[in-house]
């Protein structure tokens, strides 16, 4: 009798243990990220900050348009999505709850084209004295460029 005693109190305390390992006190973020034609966008930068620390974690979406955060402290977050060549998109208020997964999807416009001009060379232009001989006045000096002084003039 005292060994099942014994064997019942053993049996006890290991669910007892494995129920409270069990447990946890995070939750999951995760989502997909979209373009306007709902195709999907991998490698976007996609940033969680938790608004009452101001921990901030981030992930990149994968090939399938795909992020996740697991084992997130419980709270409050605001998300934000990066991608180069898209507008940058931000929801706040995003809820993590204990043990559930949170599911906010995104999706990105594109941004405004942006055009560089890259100058490669400058025209310069020099200019040099000439001598007017057979003008009027001769003997004086007028002002040319370097291309009319290459060209004899």
């Amino acid at each position: 009798m005292r060994r099942v005693g014994v064997v019942l109190v053993c049996c006890f305390l290991l669910l007892s243990f494995h129920s409270l390992v069990s447990q946890t006190v995070t939750g999951k973020l995760e989502g997909r990220v979209l373009d306007k034609a709902e195709a999907l966008v991998p490698g976007a930068k996609v940033t969680a900050r938790q608004v009452e620390t101001g921990l901030e974690r981030t992930v990149t979406s994968n090939e399938a348009g795909f992020y996740q955060f697991a084992f997130m402290p419980l709270g409050t977050y605001t998300v934000r999505v990066d991608m180069e060549g898209f507008r940058p998109v931000q929801k706040s208020g995003v809820p993590v709850e204990l043990n559930k997964a949170t599911v906010s999807d995104f999706v990105l416009e594109l941004s405004a084209v942006k055009e560089v001009v890259t100058v490669t060379s400058v025209l310069s232009q020099k200019f040099a004295y000439k001598s007017a001989p057979d003008s009027p006045g001769s003997g004086r000096r007028s002002w040319s460029t370097r291309r009319d002084a290459d060209r004899g003039w």
